[in-house]
């Protein structure tokens, strides 16, 4: 099943196979909103998951580029920062990219000084021919 504003709805095998793919993922959101997410589906092959917390919300939006081989972090926003929780995500998303024939991961958009820090560190370099969109291979 997938949620979406609360409620549950049937999805489609396919996308309900792709949601199981990504059960770490939806679990280290879940733990950042303290079990509050309450949405977790797939639209126009993109993740989307939301919740909250103590009056802040968290929020992924993954596209699933396959026929360019690349899964494109379009937004992002934990609760909980600075506690690790992006540096698991990219660890989850390389396990699943591997796994399932994805060659980069790009962070799209990254223009504050914080998340380029991250991305530094985390070995991402912005990727040519675009403004603020920063990549690694998996």
């Amino acid at each position: 099943m997938s949620r979406m504003c609360g409620q549950e709805f049937q999805r489609s095998q396919e996308e309900e196979k792709i949601l199981e793919g990504f059960g770490d993922v939806i679990q280290l959101f879940e733990k950042d909103c303290e079990g509050r997410l309450y949405e977790s589906y797939i639209n126009l092959g993109r993740l989307f998951l939301k919740g909250y917390a103590q009056e802040a919300e968290c929020e992924l939006m993954l596209r699933l580029w396959k026929h360019v081989g690349c899964l494109v972090i379009a937004r992002i926003e934990f609760i909980h920062q600075r506690q690790g929780n992006m540096t698991e995500l990219v660890r989850l998303l390389k396990v699943y990219g591997k796994k399932s024939g994805y060659q980069k991961i790009i962070v799209e958009a990254a223009h504050s000084e914080s998340i380029q820090g991250f991305l530094k560190k985390h070995s991402f370099l912005p990727a040519e021919g675009t403004l603020g969109n920063w990549e690694i291979e998996i």
